[in-house]
């Protein structure tokens, strides 16, 4: 009889513990969702700011946080570039693009591909 309740006694217990273990996990992932959500208004412009150094394509480096040498440049993709610039292109309520570059830092193909971007923007009749 003893067994019995020393077994039950610590099946509950682990029961209890999986229980408050899920609680937590399931709010944590509800803690990290994103909920705020942005509209844009009618006669909005854009505003891409250039301070990164150009690349290919943007990736997300997950170690980025953890380097004991002060990390990696964050670099913007001309992949995402050119994608906001279709999109932007396509809504209504954005009426132009104001673009900050002091300096591009990137290779010349990727300043042509930037370039590309711009011009396809401007050809919907934006500025």
């Amino acid at each position: 009889m003893k067994f019995l309740r020393n077994f039950l006694a610590a099946l509950s217990a682990l029961v209890v513990f999986s229980v408050f273990s899920l609680i937590i996990f399931f709010g944590m992932i509800a803690a990290l969702e994103d909920t705020e959500k942005f509209t844009v208004k009618d006669n909005t412009v854009l505003k891409i700011s250039l301070t990164q150094p150009l690349s290919d394509r943007d990736f997300e480096d997950p170690f980025a946080d953890m380097s004991f040498l002060g990390g990696e440049v964050d670099r913007i993709g001309v992949v995402n570039l050119r994608k906001a610039l279709n999109q932007a292109a396509n809504d209504d309520k954005i009426k132009g693009v104001v673009l900050y570059a002091p300096s591009l830092m990137g290779g010349f193909a990727l300043g042509q591909e930037a370039r590309k971007a711009l011009e396809d923007f401007k050809s919907s009749g934006k500025f």
